[in-house]
């Protein structure tokens, strides 16, 4: 039986002429700015994954005030387990890592943080998996343990009290929903990732986007008015970016400086590494090149006059969103990589990963998640993956891991790769279990759309 929940979660806050001329006119030499931090209260709908539990306590109503940024120090002294190590989340968020731990270790700690003078402000479990939510005064303790990596992951960001009214609701809607797989241009790319999820309020999700200069911006601009059921501007509730490769955050960067007054932006939901390890991957020129997808959006973001009413919401594992009758459950994001930095060479590793409930469906999206990454998703979560609709990790190439895909047991595939490309990469173990396997598959051939029937 499916048990819903209430999570709170933690909430942050090509170069083309016109785009560049928009976004450097709005914010001037923004360049290095830090998007503000936000973070909410209790989440107040009932409308949440199955196989979680949670319990959490009223939210309170405050004036906005001025937070004040945390560091690692802040963090309770604690010597249990084999080895702790701190670890830069970016956008002044930061995590503790503390390895070699047992369960019983782990709930020492939480009291630990109760003698310190904080407040549980909610509990959560998938699997064998604990998420808790701890608040003093300006200061959110966001703690994890994994069973089965006997591992504690314990998170600290600004808080901000009076955020989660701008980021979660109660609404529920009886719009029908649809969710259309965006065909991507491939003239002259080989990768891309587009789709947009109408909920039952009508408003839209849209997740990645594709290239700039592609064509992708003014495709999803296209779908969004002629799928919104009422007049005025589309509203997207969310626009969710999985990593910052060219080929998700091109679309949403165009975007920005061609068509930001032609939507309402609610929230914009991603969680990147820091500047650092970014310079130092296979995205470096993200944060050298001052026209980069990446600086073009950060820019955008901040400025007042693009997206800077927009929420910047930095999810971290475990979390749930719900606004507009649509849940999201965090289910990975980079810190679950750490410690093994090696692999935060190349982004794919760091993609967000999440599964997304609405009128009773499951969708999982794993963005380009490695292999590393989808063999720690089996591993945790089990048969709490099932689903009914599944967007195969990068492009249907590398990644995959047949355990997690057997646990999801999708009804529906959804490939963001053309047959053509796709043909050299469905010999692999993970791949066949799906083409046996699955019933409906949709490769990129073009746009398509699909109505998601209530269960």
């Amino acid at each position: 039986m499916r048990t819903r929940i209430k999570i709170i979660f933690l909430l942050l806050t090509a170069p083309i002429l016109l785009l560049l001329l928009v976004c450097c006119n709005s914010a001037g030499d923004m360049q290095q700015t830090t998007p503000a931090v936000t973070t909410a209260g209790t989440n107040p709908t009932e409308t949440t994954p199955a196989g979680t539990t949670e319990t959490g306590e009223a939210e309170t109503t405050e004036a906005p005030r001025e937070i004040p940024p945390v560091s690692p120090d802040m963090l309770p002294k604690f010597d249990r387990g084999s080895g702790t190590s701190d670890y830069d989340c970016g956008d002044g968020v930061y995590m503790r890592y503390i390895e070699g731990l047992l369960q019983s270790g782990f709930s020492e700690y939480l009291g630990v943080l109760e003698v310190e003078g904080y407040t549980r402000l909610s509990y959560a479990e998938i699997g064998k998996n604990y998420f808790w939510t701890y608040v003093k005064d300006t200061v959110r303790i966001y703690a994890y343990y994994c069973t089965k990596e006997a591992a504690a992951r314990v998170i600290i960001s600004p808080y901000d009290s009076t955020a989660d009214p701008r980021i979660n609701n109660n609404n529920t809607g009886m719009g029908e929903v649809l969710l259309t797989q965006v065909g991507i241009n491939y003239e002259s790319k080989v990768n891309g990732m587009s789709y947009i999820l109408r909920t039952p309020t009508g408003s839209f999700i849209v997740i990645d986007g594709g290239w700039g200069g592609q064509g992708e911006a003014e495709k999803i601009l296209g779908l969004l008015k002629e799928q919104q059921a009422g007049d005025g501007k589309p509203e997207v509730a969310a626009w969710i970016l999985t990593h910052p490769h060219s080929d998700h955050i091109g679309a949403i960067s165009e975007f920005a400086g061609k068509y930001h007054d032609q939507i309402e932006l609610k929230r914009v939901i991603y969680n990147f590494v820091n500047d650092k390890i970014m310079a130092a991957s296979d995205s470096k020129k993200m944060t050298s090149d001052y026209y980069s997808y990446y600086n073009i959006l950060r820019r955008a973001l901040a400025s007042p006059s693009v997206w800077g009413s927009a929420e910047q919401v930095k999810p971290h594992t475990g979390q749930t969103l719900t606004f507009d009758g649509v849940s999201i459950t965090i289910t990975g994001t980079h810190e679950d990589v750490y410690p093994s930095m090696d692999k935060l060479e190349y982004m794919n590793a760091s993609s967000m990963s999440f599964v997304m409930e609405t009128v009773g469906n499951r969708i999982l999206f794993l963005g380009d998640s490695t292999a590393t990454v989808t063999k720690k998703l089996a591993d945790r979560y089990g048969k709490w993956l099932k689903c009914d609709y599944l967007q195969p990790t990068h492009h249907g190439t590398t990644g995959g891991n047949q355990s997690l895909y057997a646990y999801a047991s999708p009804s529906v595939c959804l490939w963001c790769v053309p047959p053509s490309r796709f043909e050299e990469y469905k010999g692999s173990d993970f791949n066949q279990y799906l083409i046996k396997n699955v019933r409906t598959h949709y490769f990129d051939e073009g746009t398509v759309t699909l109505t998601i029937n209530p269960k």
